[in-house]
């Protein structure tokens, strides 16, 4: 203890130098830290503002985002351990900034990683510079940075590193003081790292288990005069009470985060998770997650940059520490190979295990575990594995100021080593905002730019009941507004929202006939309940979740009525919750009641500690107040966003550098702009002669790689950079959707592309501007042509549109929504030639607009105007194309059925009246619309070849499939059928003239049918 006395104070000091290089770069930027490539860093601030937003409503613990996608919704706090967003919210509550909350949660992450480890190496070393050395080489270990400064949305995974040490830690104390309170400490340290981050509490609970049967064999020496068994028996030599109290230790803690882990086992297969092969395929299989020879970077500093040498991987200067460190056990093994070995030196081997096996791990050496065993792929990263072998390796590390002379010298060397090689090359980008930019319209911006669902990046949280995963909702086409429930049967004659929270909605609904069926915008999820209010009295109402959907749905009688739509706890969660509470209690109980009851100086002590955290929490609320206060970032500066490294909608405080030749200072133009009107875009320039600024009104579809091609530019404007502003008009078209689109801005020289720079060169993808919200409601009327019916609820308008351009079939659908549709429709485009024969497909899967404007959100009564591509392939040539199949179907349902489908032609036909000379004459009609005049048939080896002549009688508005059967005439076994529309599907009968004959060739196969005497049947059907 002399030791610690004296050095405790110096050993700290040196720690916190390091730490504050390590914390410095997380609040240098003008705002901050940003990540793309390794994970989104803005995700940090929807979830702590959709976690606060939960807490402000009443719920604990929160397990809905009720503005996550696209404000439909998402039980995203049900599924992710979400410790460290409490404490942020902490800082919220307290008056901070979303901003500065995080920022506070992120160096408190750095600071408690680092006191763990320091409390752990105070009880295994003797000398305080060891204490030192192992806290500095595990907060400096570089995937311990990559959590924060390459995968910016990790902050779960970088708080596992505060309990990895506090676990060990707790088993060392238990084992050596078998004591409630102890046990207590072991509960609250493992129960914490499964709040924290579940998956690091997978990777790290075989080695605790392990750690503790090492503390527990062999028991402790009897004392001195106590004899011993000579050879003890094999359940003598275990301390069974240590053994109970460490099972007792991680029972509680298990039921300390039942909350979560529970609550997940009961709800995964409501989810996309349990139901799809999502989480563990592609990208996120660990088959190509191994590290060889790349598991060290070989530069001295480390390169955090995600399109360099990977980050997942050690640091030269780390591996060569560890090694050091190792070398230094060896020797001391065989200097002192004789003597018996206790304490740190006793746990120095297992630290080398461990270190030997989380670095198998990560390697291809370890292929066959992954492979076998159930739980490993759900890591998805064999380099998580990182996290555990930076633990052990740190406290190899710590042992050289253990074993080698001059503690201090070597701590503070290895310490300076590993800090300089961690943060020397560390260059963290930083997004330019305030906490006023930090606002629920900016992040459900950043949601629908980025299309990552509340936050996830495959939607694997997304009800098991959604399909296909939507691109935008009702609220989101309407500015984030909350749309009212519609009336898919029934009429409704009013609907008033009468109240809103994060988990809960009110409204009055008067219906007029005899009975409606509703649908409410939020995805179904279970802990959704409906009541019909009436005064004190509530009576619960069945839900019916839509399929394809998900959406909420109810059933209702006539009359006016106030429905109350709650997020609450199922009875499954209500156990989980229960579980945890009690053993929340039971770890409270376990601290007081060992101390005894409050009295004299105790109470004295516990009033002191009330106060002075009182106090605390006092300065903290006014610091937080003064801090988030500061100036906001200057409005002049252009906003922007681009795909591939900032897609959160920023300022630009030195404006928008086009690789030094232009640099865009400032814009103007309205937000919102109706169809049919003009656009008008002002541009400030800073230099830029002899260059282009391209404006495009463009899809939200336009930065997606995914998507590609999007739909053409729905208006463009090209102006030369001359002066310093320039003045760009763009023409909305009449026929415009209603909806947000992107100003995309680019810069040409000639014709070449000059691509924004960030401040350190980094190219960036294409500029967009502040969205444009065009509004431009297109009432239907009767006299309106109609092509196609699409079932009973959706009209395609006579005025489909295709052209070639550029290498695409460009192509234009107007639709209308005759009635509130209930799902959301995938579109496939087919592209036949003359003889119907495919040319091109393409499946939309969201549906039209590329799912940006989803079927079950297009306003009743309106055409929206829909603009797509259909890429031309390299064999075909575009001309060749002579008629256009639409088809609208259902993903949600086994066989993919279709709610209806058109064929348009695409060339003019020559209208045939003169009546051919069939060898067969039938004069039969079908409905009084068509005639089969008659037909002509051939034979061969191989097919049956029957000509149909039609003639049409008057206008046909339905689209029919004409059938074939060739059947046995006794049994009535259809031995061969033909079922298309005329002409290989390329000339549907509701275009056919009035009087015009139709020759129409159909092929029936014989090869399978036996020879005998058939007859045919031929008709048409809708």
């Amino acid at each position: 203890m002399r030791i610690w006395r004296l050095w405790s104070v110096r050993c700290l000091c040196l720690t916190l130098l390091c730490l504050l290089f390590v914390i410095y770069p997380l609040l240098a930027g003008q705002g901050p830290v940003h990540t793309r490539g390794g994970g989104d860093s803005p995700f940090l601030f929807v979830r702590l503002e959709q976690l606060v937003a939960g807490l402000r409503a009443g719920a604990f613990p929160v397990r809905w985002m009720p503005d996550a996608a696209y404000g439909l919704g998402y039980p995203f706090f049900d599924f992710y351990a979400a410790l460290p967003y409490y404490v942020a919210a902490l800082f919220r509550f307290l008056g901070w900034g979303p901003i500065l909350s995080l920022q506070a949660t992120q160096v408190l992450g750095v600071l408690l990683a680092a006191g763990s480890m320091f409390l752990l190496a105070r009880d295994l070393f003797r000398h305080p510079a060891s204490a030192a050395l192992a806290a500095v080489a595990y907060t400096c270990a570089p995937f311990h940075l990559v959590n924060v400064y390459v995968r910016g949305d990790s902050l779960s995974e970088f708080y596992a590193f505060v309990f990895y040490p506090l676990v060990f830690w707790a088993l060392r104390r238990l084992r050596a003081d078998p004591s409630p309170s102890r046990t207590a400490w072991l509960a609250l340290s493992y129960g914490g790292l499964l709040l924290s981050h579940n998956l690091s509490a997978l990777i790290l609970s075989p080695f605790v288990a392990a750690y503790a049967l090492y503390l527990l064999w062999p028991a402790p020496q009897p004392a001195p005069g106590t004899p011993s068994p000579p050879h003890p028996a094999l359940w003598q030599r275990v301390d069974w009470r240590a053994l109970w109290r460490i099972a007792c230790g991680g029972a509680l803690g298990l039921a300390l985060s039942a909350s979560l882990y529970q609550a997940v086992l009961f709800d995964l297969d409501h989810v996309w998770m349990g139901v799809k092969d999502i989480q563990t395929s592609g990208f996120f299989h660990y088959s190509s997650q191994f590290r060889g020879r790349d598991l060290i970077q070989p530069a001295l500093l480390f390169d955090y940059e995600i399109s360099g040498p990977t980050p997942f991987a050690m640091g030269a200067v780390q591996a060569a520490v560890i090694s050091t460190g190792l070398i230094a056990l060896l020797v001391d093994l065989l200097r002192h190979r004789r003597k018996r070995t206790t304490g740190a030196r006793s746990s120095a081997a297992f630290w080398v295990a461990g270190f030997a096996l989380s670095t198998v791990m990560i390697t291809p050496l370890s292929r066959f575990l992954w492979d076998r065993f159930p739980l490993l792929p759900i890591i998805q990263f064999p380099w998580r594995f990182l996290s555990v072998q930076a633990f052990f390796g740190a406290l190899i590390v710590g042992e050289l100021a253990e074993r080698l002379p001059r503690p201090w010298w070597v701590a503070t060397i290895g310490s300076a080593l590993l800090t300089i090689a961690a943060v020397g090359n560390l260059r963290p980008e930083y997004l330019p905002i305030d906490e006023l930019d930090v606002t629920p319209e900016r992040l459900a911006l950043f949601e629908s730019f980025t299309t990552n669902i509340g936050t996830t990046i495959r939607g694997e949280y997304l009800p098991a009941s959604v399909e296909p995963r939507p691109w935008a909702s009702a609220a989101s086409l309407d500015r984030g507004r909350s749309p009212p429930p519609a009336a898919l049967e029934g009429q409704v004659t009013e609907v008033t929202l009468l109240g809103r929270s994060a988990r809960s909605e009110r409204w009055r609904v008067n219906v007029a006939s005899d009975q409606a069926h509703l649908v409410f915008y939020t995805l179904y999820f279970p802990g959704w309940r409906a009541d019909r209010v009436t005064g004190e009295r509530s009576e619960r109402l069945a839900i019916e979740p839509l399929p394809n959907s998900g959406l909420v749905s109810l059933r209702l009688s006539q009359g006016q009525h106030t429905i109350s739509l709650r997020f609450v706890r199922t009875p499954e969660r209500w156990i989980a919750d229960l579980i945890s509470l009690a053993a929340g209690l039971t770890i409270g109980a376990s601290f007081v009641l060992e101390r005894g009851p409050l009295r004299g100086t105790r109470w004295k002590r516990v009033v002191a500690a009330a106060g002075g955290f009182g106090v605390l929490l006092g300065v903290l609320f006014l610091l937080g107040g003064m801090l988030s206060a500061r100036g906001s970032t200057s409005t002049a500066d252009p906003l922007s966003m681009d795909f591939d490294r900032m897609p959160f909608l920023h300022h630009n405080p030195d404006g928008i550098d086009f690789d030094g030749r232009a640099r865009l200072l400032a814009y103007q133009y309205e937000e919102t702009v109706s169809g049919g009107s003009a656009l008008t875009v002002t541009l400030r320039w800073m230099d830029g002669a002899d260059l282009i600024a391209d404006l495009r009104l463009v899809s939200p579809a336009d930065p997606h790689p995914d998507l590609a091609p999007a739909p053409a530019p729905l208006s463009e404007a090209r102006t030369p950079i001359e002066g310093t502003t320039t003045r760009h008009v763009l023409p909305i078209p009449p026929d415009a959707a209603s909806g947000m689109y992107y100003l995309a801005l680019r810069v040409f020289d000639g014709p070449e592309a000059v691509h924004a720079v960030n401040e350190r060169g980094d190219t960036l993808g294409t500029t967009y501007l502040r969205p444009v919200w065009v509004a431009n409601p297109r009432p239907a009327q009767e006299a309106d042509p109609i092509l196609a019916r699409f079932g009973d609820r959706i009209l395609l308008r006579d005025d489909v549109q295709v052209r070639e351009k550029g290498g695409h079939w460009e192509v234009k659908l107007t639709w209308q929504a005759a009635a509130p549709i209930p799902a959301n429709y995938t579109c496939s485009l087919n592209m036949l030639d003359a003889g119907g024969h495919l040319l091109a497909q393409r499946d939309l899967e969201g549906g039209p607009g590329h799912g940006f404007w989803p079927t079950s959100a297009w306003p009743t009564g309106e055409w929206l105007t829909d603009r797509l591509r259909l890429p031309v392939p390299p064999d075909v040539e575009a001309k060749s194309a002579a008629a256009l199949h639409i088809v609208l179907y259902d993903r949600s349902l086994p066989g993919l059925p279709a709610a209806g489908s058109v064929v348009v032609p695409l060339t003019e036909r020559a209208h045939i009246n003169q009546v051919p000379e069939a060898a067969h004459q039938v004069g039969a009609d079908f409905g009084s619309q068509v005639r089969l005049l008659g037909y002509d048939l051939a034979q061969d080896a191989s097919a049956l070849r029957l000509t149909l002549h039609w003639q049409s009688l008057r206008p046909m508005p339905d689209d029919y499939t004409v059938f074939v059967h060739l059947f046995d005439p006794e049994s009535e076994a259809i031995a061969v059928q033909f079922d298309a529309r005329p002409l290989q599907g390329t000339y549907p009968t509701n275009w056919w003239r009035t009087g015009e004959v139709v020759s129409d060739e159909v092929a029936l196969p014989l090869t399978e049918v036996t020879t005998g005497r058939y007859m045919l049947a031929v008709g048409l059907y809708d």
